[in-house]
């Protein structure tokens, strides 16, 4: 009788041990133990460089489910908490910054389920353009041809900069680029100093940008250029307000002075908006050019507000414009 009990019993125990999952030992029923987790970086590459505020949309292989804890690190160390806990679903969109650290290549970003025992760090370079800054020094005055040293002073670049010649009068406008990606180490050497025919004024200044960071510029004060070598174009024909019939003939007559020897002519609306090819290479010797006129299909500006522009062929900044014309155009 005795050992049909304990058989009972040992029976009743093993039934209870598959629908409960023990029968009077330490298992705890209720803790299945934790999923498995698992979390890399996919995206961006390990070691890009950003620069404060760019968009970084960050991605990586998630499982686990859960949250996860978003970081930046700096030599090793956590420089700041970029997220407590943002969603385990493989996307975060972060803009970029240093968080107040100086610029360097030993950043990474750390993620790190807030649960679960997984992470994984994503190795960047971070530069710090938070207020990016010049101060650009004005030059002495200065002559066509001379050798000029332009300096500067920056705080918080990128690294490269451009560096442009501009004019100062009622509507500033930018003359030409003296130098694309060039370091910022400071200093550019101008050679052979040049007004680009705008001649001898005291209005002009240099002008540096970080090749990277929109609106990070500086501006010198205005200097003075002496330059009395200046290409320019006189129109004689088209008179102001002459008026001409589309198909018909446009006699363009023109002078030049300090010019290569040709000059391409294209017709305008105004003085922006660029309408037609007319000619290139027209010798400037021969003084005149009769042309055919010949209006776009299609055009829908004003009639009334034609301009001739002539370019030296060999010398982008030797320009001119006509006075303004009016054209009947064909139907």
């Amino acid at each position: 009788m005795r050992r049909m009990i304990q058989v009972t019993a040992t029976l009743v125990c093993g039934v209870l041990f598959v629908l409960s999952a023990g029968c009077g030992g330490s298992d705890d029923p209720a803790d299945p133990g934790d999923p498995s987790c698992s979390i890399e970086f996919t995206s961006p590459a390990s070691g890009v460089s950003f620069n404060t505020g760019d968009t970084v949309n960050l991605r990586w292989n998630a499982s686990g489910g859960g949250d996860v804890r978003l970081s930046l690190v700096k030599a090793g160390a956590e420089q700041s908490e970029i997220a407590a806990a943002t969603p385990n679903d493989g996307y975060y969109s972060w803009t970029a910054s240093t968080l107040g650290a100086a610029s360097g290549t030993d950043f990474g970003l750390a993620l790190t389920h807030t649960t679960n025992d997984c992470a994984d760090t994503l190795a960047l370079s971070l530069v710090n353009t938070a207020g990016c800054t010049f101060t650009v020094d004005t030059p002495d005055t200065t002559y066509e041809g001379d050798d000029v040293v332009l300096t500067w002073t920056s705080m918080n670049t990128t690294g490269t900069v451009d560096v442009e010649l501009w004019y100062f009068t009622v509507d500033d406008y930018r003359i030409t680029q003296l130098a694309i990606d060039t370091p910022d180490d400071g200093e550019f050497l101008w050679e052979n100093v040049d007004s680009f025919h705008e001649g001898t004024s005291d209005f002009f200044a240099i002008r540096v940008y970080d090749a990277e960071v929109d609106g990070c510029f500086g501006a010198s004060d205005p200097f003075r250029i002496v330059d009395d070598n200046v290409c320019e174009f006189s129109f004689h024909e088209p008179l102001s307000s002459s008026v001409y019939d589309e198909g018909g003939q446009m006699r363009i007559r023109f002078s030049g002075h300090n010019d290569t020897g040709n000059v391409d002519f294209f017709l305008y609306e105004g003085y922006v908006n660029l309408v037609a090819y007319i000619a290139n290479d027209v010798p400037t010797f021969d003084g005149e050019y009769m042309w055919t006129i010949d209006v776009p299909d299609g055009y829908t500006g004003l009639p009334t507000t034609f301009r001739v522009k002539a370019v030296d062929s060999n010398d982008e900044h030797c320009t001119e414009f006509s006075h303004m014309f009016t054209i009947n155009l064909a139907k």
